[in-house]
């Protein structure tokens, strides 16, 4: 399957979609037509079946809140990413000759759910929602229901194209009409105010009456016709023919006769068909009675009648005929013995009901509106859906033994990942107690991913200031913050001909931009910096510190950042506290480029794209760079020192194709590959306890738990991969692009006591348009009780057992020892 809709593919879904709304208007119109017969003039109840033909030609219609589909829930169809499909997959587990432990083993990838027929999974997180409702067909199922489908248009319309050769050709033998007869029918052409041109022709055999030609009307008559009707009757079919012509009845048939034909497994668009003949003909003898008066029905049923008991041919195709095969000739006899001049209010309700019936048949349930770029938010207001979702966020600042510590100014930011954005939303200083208080704090979800987040500073004179990024976690307990001594980073930054480089901004804080007034300073006109309040550290922070799994984690430095932008970004590394660092900047190279989106065809704009550098080298730390595109979905990133680097590009509803890493070179520009959106797959599942079962909640502990998954499109060499949370309920969803997929946890002791890791190790392939879904389950932190393996033998039989046994020996049978284990 591609990865994007191919033409057929929402073709297919329109023609579905279409289809079932068809259906139902179809039978609310069958309905009407038979509690209204005989309330309604039958030219209304063929306008009504116009209705539902309306709707199988319609491949959209404007949404409504009155459609008469709200009732249903489903929305029309989305175009482009909605449009394709998404299905579940199964992927086998390995075979592993290790003993079952204690509880379930099986880690392979298995189905969670029935994909939903929209092409979009359950969310990643967070509570269930109602989604719209798409009819479009997953997989490979919908290959084969397109083929299908194709198979069945082609065939019906072959079949009417050799009908219409057919018909051609006994065209072919017709003549004029004779004079009288023509004569009679330009007075009846006259008297129907029929100014365009009409042919008569005469057929020899069973041919008619019909009414032939969409656009060159024209009226067949059998030779014989005329000697077999007296001139009142034959001007009475003459006039239902001429009627037929005034009305364009062969177009309207051949376009419902196409629309079936389109529509051939739906038998609701058959029913359209016959339905319109029916009342096509009734509508037909209806206007006829119009215009000859009631004292002349009676003659013009007769003359029905004599038509249908000696012509018994049907129509063929491209001819509308007085008696077809899909006729109801007692009803029509019925109607025309018991006919009445319509009244005022009989026209009155059938003008209503067929309003009504537009109104609520050709409208569409209201979908989703496409998203908009969201105007930047006041600091103050909460993201969408959570408005009333506020909390008091409280905390305690302390010194390096714990004592709180009065007179530290805490700022609280907000942070927007879609805008690269942060802005101040308080600012307080400690009380003697150490403790601050922000109220009307929005909650960040605890079971959601966010596309904005917090951070806290906290600066005092003499102390080292502290950065954190709160967690979910965070807003629901007293983060605290532990400021220690301060101590000084200090150094000079030259370029590399030893000049010095003036304005260059240096940071010492993990964030991607500087925090004014945070450990952050500018050099000087002789290239020296000194940020005053980082915090003392020294050997005792190198010591190795348990990780869990066995492991230990040692600090052997930490980096910062100095940015020029006449230069490349670098990012050196201090190894103690207070520190001396000479900075050394490299000519700046650039990377430009673009992004597409495969599914549209357009440039995607306003997309958030990253630089990430490849960990190629341990001595040091790349720096990545992260900006958004523009209308014409450009992007450009300067100021990037030299090595390798992937791209990656985050948009709602997509994942990317990224091309292999780049290598670039100081001083020089580059023109990256285009990054390819698609709708990729789905990797979605649980982290559960393997002992118990139980699900592993994401949000329990202070630090996150989350999947990440390195692929095709995030080489494992690259710093970052895609991520997602775990929620609450241990559950998680991620896209990802197709191909094999690495997932794995983000906390180091859960992975390494993932059961069976090296399934995961190996990789998982996952296809475009499809959810695999997988089981992370984690083993117990302490082992399982190893019961004691020694065996014990059982005491040795007594005689008559042995007798016994020999005697199943004889028989055929046999023994085993037996064993029992403590």
């Amino acid at each position: 399957m591609t990865d994007t809709p191919t033409t057929l593919d929402t073709v297919l879904t329109w023609v579905a979609h279409a289809s079932w709304q068809a259906a139902v208007l179809g039978l609310l119109v069958a309905v009407l037509s038979r509690v209204l017969r005989g309330r309604l003039e039958p030219r209304w109840h063929f306008c009504l079946w116009l209705v539902v033909l309306a709707r199988l030609a319609l491949p959209v219609t404007p949404p409504a809140p009155w459609s008469l589909f709200r009732l249903a829930g489903v929305a029309a169809p989305k175009q482009a990413p909605i449009a394709s499909s998404v299905t579940a997959t199964v992927i086998d587990s390995p075979v592993v000759a290790t003993p079952d432990p204690p509880f379930a083993p099986d880690i392979s990838p298995t189905i969670s759910r029935e994909a939903n027929a929209e092409g979009l999974p359950v969310p990643p997180s967070g509570e269930e929602t109602v989604r719209e409702t798409s009819t479009s067909i997953p997989g490979e199922t919908g290959k084969w229901v397109a083929a299908v489908w194709l198979a069945g248009l082609l065939l019906l319309m072959t079949r009417q194209g050799w009908l219409s050769y057919q018909f051609r050709r006994q065209r072919g033998t017709w003549r004029d009409a004779d004079s009288a007869v023509l004569d009679l029918f330009r007075r009846c052409q006259a008297e129907l105010g029929i100014a365009r041109s009409v042919q008569l022709l005469i057929a020899p055999g069973r041919h008619g009456p019909a009414t032939w030609g969409m656009f060159r009307a024209g009226v067949v008559l059998p030779a014989d016709l005329p000697a077999r009707l007296s001139p009142g009757e034959l001007r009475l079919v003459l006039q239902h023919e001429l009627i037929h012509v005034c009305r364009r009845d062969v177009l309207f048939d051949r376009v419902a006769t196409i629309l079936a034909a389109v529509h051939w497994f739906n038998p609701f668009a058959w029913l359209t068909l016959a339905g319109l003949r029916r009342e096509r003909e009734l509508a037909c003898d209806a206007a006829v009675l119009r215009q000859i008066g009631d004292g002349e029905a009676g003659r013009y049923g007769h003359a029905l009648l004599a038509v249908a008991e000696r012509l018994t041919a049907a129509a063929t195709t491209s001819m509308v005929g007085v008696v077809g095969r899909n006729q109801s000739l007692d009803r029509r006899i019925r109607m025309i013995a018991n006919y009445r001049a319509p009244t005022a209010a009989r026209t009155a309700l059938g003008g209503l009901l067929l309003v009504m019936l537009v109104a609520l048949g050709l409208t569409d349930a209201a979908g989703e509106p496409p998203p908009a770029p969201a105007p930047d938010r006041p600091a103050s207001a909460a993201p969408p859906g959570k408005e009333n979702r506020t909390v008091t966020l409280t905390g305690v600042c302390e010194d390096d033994t714990g004592k709180p510590l009065p007179g530290v100014r805490v700022v609280l930011y907000r942070y927007d990942w879609t805008n690269l954005k942060d802005e101040k939303i308080h600012d307080q200083v400690t009380g003697n107690d150490g403790r601050f208080s922000f109220p009307d704090v929005p909650a960040l979800p605890a079971d959601e991913l966010t596309n904005w987040g917090y951070l806290l500073a906290a600066t005092s004179a003499g102390r080292g200031s502290v950065v954190e990024y709160l967690q979910p976690q965070a807003l629901k307990g007293p983060p605290r913050l532990r400021l220690g001594p301060a101590a000084a980073l200090q150094g000079r930054v030259t370029d590399i001909a030893g000049k010095p480089v003036a304005g260059a901004r240096v940071w010492g804080s993990f964030t991607n931009s500087p925090i004014e007034g945070v450990r952050s300073t500018w050099t000087d006109a002789n290239g020296r910096y000194a940020i005053t309040d980082m915090t003392a550290w020294g050997s005792d922070a190198t010591k190795p510190q348990p990780a869990g799994a066995g492991m230990g984690m040692a600090v052997s430095g930490c980096f910062f950042h100095v940015h020029h932008p006449d230069y490349a970004r670098a990012m050196p590394m201090y190894r103690g506290m207070p520190a001396a660092v000479d900075v050394v900047l490299k000519p700046a190279a650039v990377i430009e480029g673009r992004v597409m989106d495969r599914v549209t065809g357009r440039p995607a704009g306003g997309v958030h794209v990253e630089l990430q550098p490849a960990m190629d080298r341990p001595d040091r730390y790349p720096e990545g760079a992260e900006t958004r595109t523009d209308a014409e979905g450009h992007y450009r990133f300067a100021s990037m020192p030299a090595g390798k680097y992937a791209l990656w590009a985050d948009a709602p509803d997509r994942t990317c194709v990224t091309p292999d890493l780049m290598t670039i070179e100081a001083g020089k520009s580059h023109t990256a590959p285009v990054i390819e959106l698609i709708e990729g797959g789905w990797i979605e599942g649980h982290v559960v306890a393997a002992d118990t079962g139980k699900p592993v909640s994401g949000a329990s502990n202070r630090d996150r738990l989350s999947v990440a998954v390195c692929g095709s499109a995030r080489p494992e060499a690259g710093s970052r991969m895609i991520s997602t949370p775990v929620d609450v309920r241990g559950r998680f969803s991620v896209r990802v692009p197709p191909g094999l997929n690495f997932p794995s946890l983000t906390k180091t002791d859960y992975w390494y006591r993932t059961q069976r890791r090296e399934y995961f190790e190996k990789g998982i392939e996952v296809k475009a348009g499809e959810v695999t879904s997988v089981v992370f389950r984690i083993l117990p932190a302490k082992p399982l009780p190893d019961p004691d393996p020694a065996p014990v033998r059982l005491p040795i039989p007594v005689p008559a057992e042995r007798q016994a046994a020999a005697l199943i020996r004889q028989l055929g049978g046999g023994t085993r020892s037996t064993w029992a284990a403590t």
